[in-house]
């Protein structure tokens, strides 16, 4: 987990090679999907 510089703040979040970008919402306490990479070793339907 990293956090991401910007308004609003963001979180690069990477696990078993999926890695996903979350916007920091602190007035809600919410955090929204920003981006989704998968790693080009991951295989659709494996």
């Amino acid at each position: 987990m990293m956090a991401l510089p910007g308004t609003p703040p963001s979180l690069l979040v990477t696990v078993d090679g999926v890695q996903v970008e979350l916007e920091v919402d602190d007035a809600q306490r919410r955090l929204t999907v920003r981006d989704v990479t998968l790693s080009p070793n991951l295989r659709h339907g494996a």
